[in-house]
């Protein structure tokens, strides 16, 4: 996979991810109620959305995130499902869209924002889909973080920025000529 056009947004990352917890709390009890899930699989959903909004969280606060909660591959399993519900109702958004006004297919992303920004009367199925594809972007770019290991991963890149700010902070640090 490419680098996700959300890589960078940090404090976006961590909204998405709370969002994504906020919505199993909220919805999950209802999928109890009807008996898709058991108390114990909800409380499970639950406990990996918490840990992957609390990674974040720590992340766009610039802090190491203590990484109990879930383990690795929990949270990738929850992302990755997460983006296929994502996706599904990014296509269907998409599909709607269409089926009022054909020619929004033949317009790029930033095109259908400037006929939502200009309020453009036809377009009320554009906003929709561009919700549900920005949402999708944005877990593609978590899960995408999430696959990252090692020196790519985002813990390093925060460690290693703290260690800086350390180093620079004791007087450590200085500047190429």
């Amino acid at each position: 996979m490419t680098r996700p056009r959300f890589a960078d947004a940090t404090h976006e990352l961590a909204i998405v991810a709370r969002n994504l917890r906020d919505s199993r709390a909220a919805g999950d009890p209802k999928m109890v109620a009807d008996g898709k899930l058991t108390p114990a699989q909800a409380a499970d959903r639950l406990r990996v959305a918490d840990a992957v909004a609390v990674d974040w969280s720590a992340y766009a606060a610039m802090q190491l995130p203590a990484g109990a909660g879930a383990t690795q591959a929990e949270k990738r399993d929850m992302l990755a499902g997460a983006l296929k519900v994502i996706t599904i109702r990014r296509d269907r958004a998409h599909a709607a869209m269409l089926a009022e006004c054909a020619w929004m297919g033949q317009l790029a992303i930033g095109a259908l924002w400037q006929l939502v920004d200009a309020h453009v009367p036809q377009t009320g199925r554009i906003e929709p889909y561009l919700h549900w594809e920005s949402y999708a972007a944005a877990v593609e770019a978590l899960l995408w973080w999430q696959d990252r290991t090692g020196q790519a991963s985002k813990r390093w890149s925060v460690d290693a920025t703290l260690w800086m700010r350390e180093q620079l902070a004791a007087g450590q640090g200085r500047l190429a000529a």
